[in-house]
């Protein structure tokens, strides 16, 4: 008797744990975005909200949390419970140029998060006011001719160290106009209070369609199929490349097994038909990568933008 007491004792030991790995989550979850709503990190985010929601069996519920050169949003998943039911939709931005472009990021990109996975991919699109520039060499020809002549408006980290980078392979000095969201970006496009703005494709393709902008190149490393005539920008700028990467983290103290259902729920979003088609729809590509292919993916970016900045001669900002 004493001996299969024990037994069911051992049972009950192993099988409790495993118990609440599978019922994760029983509640909504929240996906902190660093960005303004109406956004193309907040159309992706919704639309992947949504999906990932589906698969996990929960509302994933979309809060943005704008502003703080994106540390509002961090220090909002770091102070939240430890227990999976916070995530952050984060981007190259975040964790790979914020830690290079400021000299006290007070985050390790590589240690304080736990990551999931990669969501996504999207490059830039360089849209102006509809007629003001031909083409994109005319860009860059009066780019060259005067400093700061051509003024350009970005939102975010990755928009900002682009510029910066386009200005060194140009040998030209392009006027940086900050901005909080891409709303703000297109009135002020529209109204000529700026020339030339990088904005992602999910808010440029409806504006090109519609005749309010023009397209003027993309920043990926070949035209995108959703805009064939649009030239990329290394098309005439050799060497230049820039695409902005999602990922999904959650707190570094998240339990593994919760952090299990969520790479799991992940995977079956990504490997979607209907959700890799309605990302397309927003020029956007499924980026896979478990939690080390996202480290290295980090490293990798860490290397890249920290050589960008050594080359054009820009110091780490302090905040």
């Amino acid at each position: 008797m004493r001996r299969i007491l024990m037994l069911c004792l051992m049972f009950c030991s192993y099988a409790v744990p495993t118990a609440q790995a599978e019922e994760f989550p029983t509640r909504p979850l929240r996906l902190i975005v660093p960005y303004t709503a109406g956004g193309a990190l907040d159309n992706i985010a919704r639309l992947f909200a949504e999906a990932l929601g589906k698969n996990l069996g929960q509302s994933v519920v979309v809060e943005n949390r704008p502003g703080g050169n994106n540390l509002i949003a961090t220090r909002a998943l770091q102070s939240s419970s430890p227990d999976g039911y916070t995530l952050m939709l984060t981007t190259n931005g975040t964790m790979s140029i914020a830690p290079v472009l400021y000299a006290n990021t007070p985050y390790d990109p590589l240690k304080d998060f736990s990551h999931v996975g990669l969501v996504s991919s999207y490059p830039y699109v360089l849209v102006s006011k509809a007629g003001a520039f031909p083409d994109f060499a005319t860009v860059l020809q009066r780019a060259a001719a005067k400093p700061e002549s051509v003024s350009m408006a970005y939102t975010g980290h990755v928009k900002s160290l682009s510029v910066d980078w386009l200005s060194v392979l140009t040998q030209s000095k392009i006027l940086k106009v900050p901005y909080k969201g891409d709303n703000d970006v297109i009135s002020d496009l529209a109204g000529g209070r700026v020339d030339i703005a990088m904005i992602g494709p999910s808010v440029a393709m409806p504006l090109v369609t519609e005749k309010k902008l023009d397209a003027l190149a993309v920043t990926s490393k070949a035209r995108l199929p959703a805009l064939p005539d649009v030239p990329a920008v290394n098309e005439s700028v050799a060497g230049f490349q820039v695409d902005v990467w999602t990922g999904l983290v959650s707190h570094w103290k998240a339990p593994e097994a919760s952090l299990e259902v969520l790479r799991s729920a992940l995977t079956k979003t990504l490997q979607d038909p209907a959700f890799q088609e309605r990302l397309s729809q927003t020029g956007d590509t499924v980026l896979m990568g478990n939690g080390p292919a996202f480290q290295q993916r980090i490293a990798d970016d860490l290397a890249l933008w920290g050589k960008v900045m050594k080359d054009g001669g820009i110091q780490p900002i302090t905040q």
